[in-house]
């Protein structure tokens, strides 16, 4: 007989975890339960990372910024003694507060029997039926549920009751009256069972089966522990359906026309658009069979993203179209997408160099009834939330919300404006702008420097540019995001970046978040407004120092390391002018 973990040792177990509520913007404690005070003392009024060591502070600031809930290694300072906890941070954004949870090591490592039990077999279970585990006390009449995304019912306790109502809107009630009725005459004596309960929803067909075995908990205890499998048929499960033959997902006419039934039926869906970013520059430097590769490696992670949620198709080229349909709020389909984001993120690593292709997503969501009463309206919204998921620095999704962002039509109106701006003009090959620019400022009419930089920047979808030359350094010439700083920032960062000797020795510096920086340098450029930085040394027409600036004000950006070898050649390419004379304001 298998065992499961009896209440006590339930009750042992959640001793050793504290959990504080913070506010998102202060990161003061609102509340936390008894555990919670044990490391905090009463101290409600100073942020939750000053009881954190300086490296913890800034790991703790990572975590929030780029919504990470792993469990990571902190340190708390106990007076003059530092402890070492384990700490996870879980974004509330309804609530607008962050969820803490702090784990003592000692007393884990205590319990460690208890959650190998608990937790592996757990996992297990969701492994291999990737949908509900549940365990039933005949005494107490209670039954836990184990849930995934698409299970019938969410996780939680429930009584019997609870249970018959939960399933009796998802299931045939005959079916379930059996079921309900076989558990009860195997109350005084557990015993194995089986019974399969119909699914008629004509728009959710297939059927769900439940399977219960007699167990034995540490207390002696006889409970009933199981699953609840759910067999549906999909959209990419149903015969004929078309597929696309380089991903084996569904093609373009196929996710579009199971959105459009989904829509027509009246049900309710999130609409993903996703698309795989500077995915041209993996074809241009690693070839089109490493292109190919990295296309059906990102739906395999795709597929699997959404099993038992939803269904994945590609729409063309690298973008691809993500429906969901088994979710119960907005909390499920950001798991769904930061556990994609996070696959394909793992699958490609960036390692520094160019020596492999560095693969991220940028989603953006719409659902609907909820945001669009039309499958265009909804694909529209969808398509601009990813825009604007690209503008904030790729490597993420957006999820359309009225209180964020507006009024649907607003906002499409907005993001279209932008759009429509980006590049000189449509099908603009970045690469060509820079060979064009290259020969004009060498051998034809050479270009004002301002104009040159804000070209560059603009084909390239750069935020903000600025080249720094003189000694002292000073701003000779800025483009982009400069009126989105303080006054003076620009300036200020001149003197903090002159004593970076490695950028004139060839190498980028590439920083995507200040936290990245040593020492107080990140703290002070994030101040001045800067949220990610990337330079490239050179030297002017008169041999003199000058960086070549490219940045975003206020956030996070991922660089894309496949333009570094363009933006060295136009750095380069910025060594004709003379930028000495006639500091600030030099335009060549």
């Amino acid at each position: 007989m298998g065992r499961v973990t009896d209440e006590a040792g339930k009750a042992r177990l959640s001793d050793a975890f504290a959990h504080l509520c913070l506010a998102a913007d202060t990161h003061r404690v609102l509340t936390a339960d008894e555990s919670g005070y044990r490391f905090i003392g009463n101290d409600m009024f100073s942020p939750f990372e000053s009881h954190l060591t300086g490296e913890s502070q800034e790991m703790f600031r990572a975590l929030v910024d780029e919504g990470n809930e792993a469990w990571k290694t902190a340190y708390l300072l106990r007076g003059e003694a530092r402890s070492p906890v384990l700490l996870r941070v879980q974004r509330r954004e309804r609530e607008g507060s962050l969820l803490v949870t702090l784990a003592d090591p000692e007393e884990l490592a205590e319990q460690a029997s208890l959650v190998m039990q608990q937790e592996g077999f757990t996992e297990a279970i969701r492994t291999l039926y990737g949908d509900t585990w549940w365990t039933w006390n005949p005494q107490t009449r209670k039954v836990m549920v184990y849930a995934s995304s698409a299970s019938l019912i969410s996780s939680g306790s429930y009584s019997e009751e609870e249970i018959h109502e939960a399933l009796g809107r998802r299931v045939d009630r005959e079916d379930l009256q059996k079921a309900m009725a076989l558990l009860e005459g195997i109350r005084t004596s557990p015993a194995a069972f089986h019974a399969d309960l119909a699914l008629p929803d004509p728009n959710d067909p297939g059927h769900c089966r439940l399977f219960g075995l007699p167990t034995v908990g540490e207390d002696g205890s006889e409970y009933l522990v199981g699953t609840m499998h759910r067999f549906q048929v999909r959209a990419n499960e149903l015969p004929g359906a078309a597929l696309d033959p380089l991903t084996g997902l569904l093609n373009k006419t196929e996710i579009r026309r199971c959105a459009l039934r989904h829509i027509r039926e009246g049900r309710r869906i999130a609409l993903v658009m996703v698309d795989l970013d500077f995915f041209k520059n993996v074809n241009d430097r690693f070839g089109h069979a490493q292109g190919d590769e990295v296309l059906r490696r990102t739906a395999e992670a795709m597929r699997s993203a959404v099993r038992g949620a939803g269904c994945a198709g590609r729409c063309g080229g690298d973008e691809f179209l993500l429906i969901l349909d088994a979710f119960r709020d907005e909390d499920d389909i950001r798991h769904i997408l930061r556990n994609l984001r996070n696959t394909v993120r793992s699958l490609y690593p960036d390692t520094g160099t160019c020596a492999a292709p560095v693969v991220t997503l940028s989603m953006g969501c719409a659902l609907y009834p909820d945001h669009a009463s039309k499958y265009h309206d909804l694909f529209s919204l969808a398509d601009a939330c990813l825009y604007l998921a690209k503008e904030k620095g790729r490597n993420r999704y957006t999820i359309f919300t009225p209180e964020k962002h507006g009024a649907p039509e607003a906002f499409l109106r907005t993001m279209l404006a932008k759009q429509q701006g980006v590049n000189d003009r449509p099908g603009t090959n970045p690469d060509e702008v820079l060979v064009s620019l290259a020969y004009d400022i060498r051998y034809g009419t050479r270009p004002r420097l301002s104009a040159a930089v804000s070209r560059y920047a603009r084909v390239m979808e750069l935020p903000g540019a600025a080249v720094l030359a003189g000694d002292p350094l000073q701003v000779a010439v800025e483009a982009g995001e400069g009126s989105s700083l303080p006054a003076g920032s620009l300036e200020k960062a001149a003197a903090l970046l002159a004593d970076i000797e490695d950028l004139w020795r060839g190498a980028p510096l590439a920083v995507d978040n200040m936290d990245q920086l040593p020492g107080k340098t990140g703290e002070a450029l994030a101040r001045m407004g800067f949220g990610s930085l990337l330079l490239f040394g050179f030297w002017d027409a008169r041999g003199e120092k000058a960086l070549l600036l490219f940045y975003r004000a206020g956030g996070s950006l991922q660089w894309n390391r496949q333009h570094f070898s363009s933006h060295r050649l136009f750095a380069d390419v910025l060594g004709q002018y003379d930028l000495s004379a006639g500091l600030p304001g030099q335009n060549g």
